[in-house]
Parts: C-alpha cells; sequence; structure tokens
C-alpha cells in the first residue's frame, strides 16, 4: 500500500492512504477540498442532480 506523509511546519501530521486521509477530516482534506475537489461520493450525486434539471 502507498502511503501519504503529510508534512507541515517541517513536522510530519498525518500519514495514511489517501482514502483514510479524506476520511480523517484533517489537514489533507482541507487541502484537497481547497483545490476544489469533489470527492466521489459527492460526484454521484452531482450527476443525479443534473439529470433533475433537464
Amino acid at each position: 500500500m502507498d502511503e501519504i506523509i503529510v508534512i507541515n511546519e517541517g513536522k510530519a501530521i498525518e500519514r495514511g492512504s489517501h482514502a483514510e486521509l479524506l476520511a480523517a477530516n484533517g489537514f489533507y482534506r482541507k487541502l484537497w477540498d481547497d483545490q476544489g475537489h469533489i470527492a466521489h461520493d459527492d460526484e454521484d450525486e452531482d450527476e443525479d442532480d443534473e439529470d433533475d434539471d433537464e
């Protein structure tokens, strides 16, 4: 398994897989969200919403 280590101000503050770090709702999740990414579950809901608009 690949492991991501999140470094902030020279210290490792989080570590885990991408999915684990997103689920932890910590610093990694904030960085991910700030970049405009959408969680996979949210994408499915957005697709359903688009169908409703038509």
